[in-house]
């Protein structure tokens, strides 16, 4: 398969089917949300998640924070791994 760079013509019909395609409303949020299909969202919108052990206590706390702003300003939450969650969010460095 051949890969070739859209023009900005491109870009503008692919926007304007993705607009068409948008339900209306008023909240610009939701019509732009990024996952369209509900296999591919969190239950929920519960993300249960575990933290490498590489990270100090205040990089643990930058993280808490982050998760705070996230649950204040969505409906996503993030809680911490039990042992019944199949599939989580692993939070670890990596080189690069």
């Amino acid at each position: 398969m051949e890969f070739r760079a859209g023009t900005s013509r491109d870009i503008e019909s692919a926007r304007a089917v993705t607009d068409a395609a948008a339900p209306k409303t008023r909240r610009k949020g939701a019509r732009r949300n990024g996952v369209i299909s509900g296999i591919k969202k969190w239950p929920n919108a519960r993300i249960p998640y575990m933290i490498s052990g590489q990270y100090n206590d205040r990089e643990r706390a930058v993280l808490a924070r982050s998760f705070q702003e996230y649950h204040k300003r969505t409906c996503i939450r993030f809680v911490p791994r039990s042992p019944l969650d199949r599939d989580f969010l692993y939070i670890g460095k990596i080189d690069g």
